[in-house]
């Protein structure tokens, strides 16, 4: 099971990915608060200042980072 389950991986399969990392590899997400104020909205990006916006920028280049070194970890193995 676990052959097929790493060779999932390896081919593609998101969660097959996601299973093993947290498994096998022990990766663990990083625990977040989240708070809700009781408003979901959109908000029009032009309303935002430029340190919103970079703050944002930087946020998904984190994310984007996070994700990205996993997949190669799963698929260098």
């Amino acid at each position: 099971m676990a052959g097929f389950l790493f060779n999932a991986a390896k081919n593609g399969n998101a969660t097959a990915q996601i299973f093993w990392l947290k498994t096998r590899a022990k990766w663990r997400e990083t625990p977040m608060e989240l708070r809700h104020s009781g408003a979901i909205a959109r908000k029009d990006l032009s309303e935002l200042s430029d340190e919103e916006l970079m703050d944002m920028i930087r946020t998904a280049a984190i994310v984007f980072h996070r994700v990205s070194f996993a997949l190669a970890v799963v698929r260098s193995r």
